[in-house]
């Protein structure tokens, strides 16, 4: 047997014989068969970043450092959660933990809001206390507590994106009306390629339809009128004295 006291950020949790569960304690005495663990009460500071996206359906990326740390209570009820989280054989990592509830509730928060409203250089508090009162209840079941919190906007991220976004849509809507313009062109300076093609034939024709018909129709006259003297001349018997020139 052997008694332990914690220091002023931590608390005994003392399990074993004859205990049910945990027992959270400032100092004990430790006796055969149980085991004493210290657990540090102080809270942390977590710090990571936020990929969001605002109501506009813009890119934003919010800096956050949230305070938070294990909840001290009278009963010490919150506390023995938070041991439990610890010191269960599934072991939770709280980084991940805290990480992964405020980041959920950033992001569904930050996509019901515009940008004017998460704007935290103009002091306006109203995003981070919904953010923290957002991710507060399920950081209860857990025994932790936000303490403080920080979110700054990184505006000028938010505000490339943006500026990038219109720049790509002018881009494109001016390569757009470039390949319509030349398009028309095209067509127009085919249509005209046509169209003088098509003046040139009809040319030909009329040429052809005032010259060459009137040849063509003599041609066949004088074949034809030259088959009716060979036959009439073969009728009368010319062609057996004279040979015909034809």
């Amino acid at each position: 047997m052997y008694r332990v006291a914690a220091s002023a950020s931590e608390y005994l949790m003392i399990t074993g014989f004859g205990i049910h569960d945990v027992r959270l304690s400032k100092e004990a005495w430790i006796l055969p068969g149980q085991s004493c663990t210290l657990i540090d009460v102080s809270p942390a500071s977590y710090t990571f970043q936020v990929q969001a996206m605002s109501a506009e359906k813009l890119p934003i990326i919010l800096s956050t450092v949230f305070t938070v740390g294990p909840l001290v209570d009278e009963e010490l009820i919150s506390l023995q959660r938070y041991a439990k989280l610890v010191f269960s054989p599934d072991h939770h990592d709280i980084r991940e933990l805290v990480q992964g509830t405020i980041e959920g509730a950033t992001r569904v928060l930050a996509a019901s809001m515009s940008m004017a409203e998460i704007d935290i250089d103009d002091h306006n508090e109203k995003f981070k206390q919904e953010v923290s009162e957002k991710a507060q209840p399920r950081l209860n079941q857990f025994g932790l507590l936000i303490y403080n919190a920080k979110i700054d906007v990184a505006k000028a991220e938010a505000e490339t994106k943006a500026d990038e976004a219109a720049v790509t849509k002018i881009k494109v809507e001016s390569s757009d009306d470039h390949i319509e313009v030349v398009a028309e062109a095209a067509n127009g300076g085919q249509g005209k390629k046509k169209g003088g093609l098509s003046e040139e034939q009809v040319d030909k024709l009329a040429r052809f339809v005032e010259v060459g018909l009137p040849l063509v129709f003599m041609c066949f006259m004088f074949l034809f009128l030259s088959t009716c003297i060979h036959l009439l001349l073969k009728v009368v018997g010319w062609s057996k004295c004279t040979p015909w020139p034809f």
